[in-house]
């Protein structure tokens, strides 16, 4: 065999393995990428703040998915039309991240949820699919989510709760303009009066109802947009043999209230606290009360 023969044959040999990477992408893949435009990529991790600070902590550490890792997502995506999902996926988790998805030149609105599944809705039809994936595919797209769809993840759901609740311990809040001893009523004074107290101090932050001995409520502060959130800490709270109605339906991390400044005047809202409305005759959460110290 004469060496330029040989010399070709190396050469297309060489031309070929080039051609050929072996991080090529499969057909699906490769139709992904190509057929599926995302945009408008926003998250629901904001909406929390107002609900659960954990919820919002959560979202917010995992929120952070670009174009490239909802298509890589929706690579193994697959339909799923069993009933029995839906007794896992509620409750459902409070973290979304949204965006606008074009497939073959159609358009849908896609929510992520971070228990690892999928909303896909056809915006002409309003034709909404539920995604979930194989067993097999999980551990390739686990990363990419807050927890599994099965209730055999709750200890790796637990550490990471565990470890943003760490965090926020670390975090120092500067709550030195709200330190101390607020009260308010419900402005009912004819029925079901009911006075309120909030004590706010480097030592601890705590509301109660009516006056002490009661039930102490310890909250976890977080500062926001000139605001102060007050969160219900139920690891500090130890309320035995007072009354508990105030949080008996309260989950840990669970908005109690919170305060702001506005006109040269502070104020709290609430929504487990009724107060009295005059104009509807009707208790009322969420209303603006004003406080004095």
């Amino acid at each position: 065999m004469n060496k330029s023969f040989i010399l070709i044959l190396l050469s297309f040999l060489l031309f070929f393995n080039c051609k050929k990477s072996p991080t090529s992408l499969s057909p699906k893949e490769e139709k992904i990428k190509n057929d599926t435009i995302i945009s408008n990529i926003s998250s629901s991790c904001n909406e929390n703040i107002q609900s659960n600070i954990y919820n919002y902590l959560l979202c917010s550490s995992w929120a952070k998915l670009n174009e490239a890792d909802i298509k890589y997502i929706l690579h193994f995506a697959k339909e799923n039309r069993s009933s029995e999902i839906i007794n896992t996926i509620e409750p459902e988790m409070p973290a979304w991240v949204n965006s606008d998805v074009k497939i073959n030149n159609i358009d849908y609105q896609l929510q992520v949820n971070a228990m690892s599944y999928l909303y896909l809705t056809d915006k002409k039809s309003k034709t909404r699919k539920l995604l979930t994936f194989d067993v097999k595919d999980v551990p390739a797209i686990e990363k990419y989510f807050v927890r599994k769809l099965t209730e055999d993840d709750d200890e790796n759901y637990e550490y990471k709760l565990s470890k943003v609740k760490n965090d926020l311990k670390k975090v120092k809040m500067d709550i030195s303009k709200w330190a101390g001893i607020y009260s308010f009523d419900n402005n009912n004074y004819d029925q079901l009066y009911k006075k309120y107290t909030l004590n706010v101090s480097s030592n601890g932050i705590y509301l109660y109802e009516g006056e002490l001995p009661g039930c102490k409520i310890y909250c976890t502060p977080y500062t926001i947009d000139d605001k102060i959130y007050f969160y219900y800490d139920a690891d500090k709270t130890i309320c035995s043999n007072f009354d508990t109605s105030l949080i008996d339906n309260l989950q840990n991390g669970d908005l109690i209230l919170k305060a702001y400044g506005k006109d040269g005047k502070k104020y709290i809202q609430s929504p487990i606290i009724p107060y009295w409305d005059d104009k509807s005759l009707d208790f009322k959460k969420n209303t603006p009360i004003g406080i004095n110290k």
